[in-house]
C-alpha cells in the first residue's frame, strides 16, 4: 500500500510539473519560403510549403524572393 502511495505521489507530482512547463501560445506561427519565381515549379513548390505549413497550424508565410529588385530582373 505504501509502494503505490509513493508511486502515485510521483505520478501525480511529474504530471503536474509536465503541465506547468508548457511553452507559450503563439498565435502568429510562420513559414519562411525561400524560392526565386523564375519558373512554374517554384509556384508549385510554395504551394506545396504553404499547404504541409497550414495541414501543421502555421497561419503565415515569409517570402524571400527577391521581390526588392524586381524592377532588375530579367
Amino acid at each position: 500500500m505504501v509502494k503505490i502511495m509513493k508511486l502515485l505521489t510521483i505520478t501525480l507530482f511529474l504530471t503536474s510539473l509536465g503541465s506547468l512547463s508548457q511553452g507559450k501560445d503563439y498565435p502568429y506561427r510562420w513559414v519562411y519560403v525561400s524560392r526565386s519565381l523564375h519558373s512554374d515549379s517554384d509556384v508549385v513548390d510554395i504551394k506545396s510549403i504553404v499547404k504541409t505549413a497550414s495541414e501543421h497550424g502555421l497561419n503565415g508565410m515569409v517570402l524571400a524572393a527577391g521581390l526588392d529588385r524586381l524592377d532588375r530582373q530579367p
